[in-house]
C-alpha cells in the first residue's frame, strides 16, 4: 500500500516542483503525503520505509536532474 501512496503522491509532488521550479516544492508535496499515510497507518516501520521509497521517486522522477 505504502507504493501505491507514493507513486501517487509522486504526480502533485512533479507538478508542485514544475510549478514553482523548486524541487523542494515536490519535497513538501511528497512529505505531506507520506505524512499522512503515516499517521493514519500508525506503524513506524511501514511509514519509515515508505519514507525512504518517496525519497528516491522525488529524486529520480519530480526533480528531473539526476
Amino acid at each position: 500500500m505504502g507504493y501505491f501512496v507514493v507513486a501517487v503522491g509522486t504526480v502533485p509532488a512533479s507538478v508542485a516542483a514544475w510549478w514553482s521550479g523548486e524541487p523542494v516544492a515536490g519535497l513538501v508535496v511528497l512529505s505531506l503525503v507520506v505524512g499522512g499515510y503515516a499517521a493514519a497507518i500508525r506503524n513506524a516501520p511501514g511509514a519509515l520505509v515508505t519514507s525512504v521509497l518517496g525519497w528516491l521517486f522525488l529524486n529520480g522522477f519530480a526533480s528531473g536532474e539526476r
